[in-house]
């Protein structure tokens, strides 16, 4: 229990230093990169026991099927993570991406498997 504890508490600590650097991160930079983030996103989602695994199939209609995978708990943990490994693969860099949030969101088509990510 000490240790799933500590872990989550590594992850928050991470995640407000990442918060607390995007402060730092001036405007231009972050118009720069805007344009680096796709469009559009299309994700299988699949349950896998008690949590969820998405495969990437297409980023702006390109597809990369099979290349870009992730994995949550949760639904919303998952969107999180779809964002995170989008802006990995954009080469979005760490301490800009707190500025922008989970800027792809999902349309309704959580029931059907598929999901398709959109830019806010």
């Amino acid at each position: 229990m000490k240790i799933w504890y500590n872990k989550l508490m590594l992850r928050d600590l991470v995640e407000f230093i990442e918060k607390l650097q995007s402060v730092f991160v001036d405007d231009e930079s972050v118009e720069a990169h805007r344009s680096m983030i796709p469009r559009t996103v299309d994700v299988n989602i699949r349950r896998d026991g008690e949590g969820y695994i998405a495969t990437v199939v297409s980023i702006d209609k390109h597809d990369v099927n099979g290349i870009l995978i992730t994995q949550s708990n949760n639904y919303d943990g998952l969107i999180k993570s779809v964002n995170d490994l989008i802006y990995s693969y954009s080469k979005i860099p760490a301490k800009i991406r707190p500025r922008y949030g989970n800027v792809l969101r999902p349309t309704q088509k959580k029931q059907t498997g598929e999901l398709e990510l959109l830019r806010a």
